[in-house]
């Protein structure tokens, strides 16, 4: 999935993605990958579905790279700043 996801665009960094797969616990990869629908003739309403959830998952993963940055600054004590979520 972190390959998948790296290659959308506006992708973060690989490194950060796999962190963010790393903090979730199995059920909620889980949760996740159900939500994926296998399509063998590429229907196009199942493609457009699956993109929109990968999009999704992208855009958690830029969430969770920011708020760890901003996490990372607040202990480096470089002023004052809040979680983006």
């Amino acid at each position: 999935m972190g390959e998948t996801l790296g290659a959308m665009q506006d992708a973060p960094e690989k490194d950060q993605i796999t962190a963010w797969l790393e903090s979730l616990s199995d059920e909620e990869m889980l949760r996740r990958m159900s939500e994926l629908r296998a399509t063998f003739d590429y229907e196009p309403e199942i493609v457009l579905a699956n993109f929109a959830i990968m999009e999704g998952m992208r855009d958690e993963a830029v969430r969770f790279g920011r708020s760890v940055a901003v996490a990372n600054d607040s202990s480096l004590g470089k002023g004052e700043a809040s979680v983006v979520s």
